[in-house]
């Protein structure tokens, strides 16, 4: 977390389970901040002169280059979000360039920003709320204020799939507002909102005290089984994305492995228990598919496929093993399996 003192001076909070406590670091003035995955970093974008892309590296903010220039906070407002499917970080501002013109929407690839040129864009706006829904595989953009009438709020629903911005219609819908905060819970499979505030016509401030809940529609399950074995740094581990028919992309990533290390990722039908020894596992002892990339400096890596619709209720598992020189077994890390049901 990033925020003032009574000074306005910029402070880095972490949370480590049990209490909060900050560092000495110097804090450049961040406004928006997301997880990127495939960094396995906290990342913000800075305001002012220290405007630009940032990571936290755990104990320094370092500043991120990019081979284009990319977006400026120079009159407009931005929230950002890691597409997790598309190894892309999304940041969605009113236009700066065209003032007060549509939504920019800019793309990051781990190199060089990308400004996005779709066909439809949300209206212009400031304070509005960005998560990613890993159901749905798609970024989502919620509320917010116009630039004009001052007293007028949005609550409108807009979903990016890497190309367009599509509007998204529910039953129910939350009250206009701008600055609400939104997280996407993955066990639930679902999107939270939590809060916000708008002036009423008075002049008083109405501080919004709710949640609500927004279901990805996209219903699955995954379930861990068995351990892992890794060297002193511990097991790696093996996450995914949503498996539902349809998914324009399933992932599965490895994570907390060596950094520049290959790695295999083992999917099969059947799963099993057969003992390697050195407290190792083969939990796919018969896979149907073997699938290889290299982990990148923060020790990630990733491997997709699209699901067919067809694959409704298909069960499969998956493990992955990484070159690890300090592994317990002739220099290999095994992840523990991950079994799927392919949803709704």
């Amino acid at each position: 977390m990033v925020g003032a003192d009574n000074n306005a001076v910029m402070q880095t909070w972490e949370w480590d389970g049990a209490a909060w406590f900050t560092t000495a670091a110097t804090t450049p003035q961040i406004g928006r901040l997301t997880y990127h995955g495939g960094r396995g970093r906290v990342v913000g974008f800075g305001t002012g002169n220290t405007s630009g892309l940032w990571e936290w590296d755990g104990s320094h903010w370092i500043g991120l280059n990019s081979a284009t220039s990319g977006p400026s906070l120079s009159g407009g407002d931005c929230s950002l979000a890691y597409d997790a499917v598309r190894l892309q970080l999304v940041l969605i501002q009113r236009s700066y360039r065209t003032y007060p013109g549509p939504m920019d929407t800019w793309t990051w690839d781990g190199a060089a920003w990308a400004l996005q040129n779709p066909t439809t864009s949300p209206p212009p706006r400031d304070q509005f709320t960005v998560t990613y829904d890993a159901g749905r595989q798609r970024v989502e953009l919620f509320g917010g204020r116009p630039a004009s009438p001052w007293n007028t709020y949005l609550n409108d629903l807009w979903e990016w799939d890497g190309s367009t911005w599509t509007q998204r219609t529910t039953p129910d819908v939350p009250g206009g507002r701008q600055s609400a905060l939104a997280v996407y819970d993955p066990l639930r499979q679902r999107t939270l909102l939590v809060g916000g505030y708008r002036m009423e016509g008075n002049g008083a401030n109405n501080y919004f005290a709710d949640i609500w809940s927004l279901a990805s529609g996209a219903r699955f399950t995954s379930t861990n089984f068995g351990t892992g074995c890794g060297g002193p740094a511990g097991a790696p581990v093996l996450s995914s994305s949503m498996a539902h028919p349809g998914a324009d992309a399933f992932t599965l990533d490895l994570l907390s492995a060596p950094a520049n290390a290959p790695a295999l990722f083992a999917v099969g039908v059947t799963t099993g228990s057969v003992q390697l020894g050195a407290g190792c596992t083969l939990f796919v002892p018969a896979p149907t598919a073997m699938l290889f990339a290299p982990t990148n400096g923060s020790g990630f890596a990733s491997v997709r496929t699209a699901i067919s619709p067809s694959l409704r209720g298909f069960t499969f598992a998956a493990q992955a093993v990484v070159l690890d020189p300090q592994g317990p077994l002739a220099g290999l890390a095994f992840t523990g399996g991950l079994r799927f049901v392919v949803g709704d």
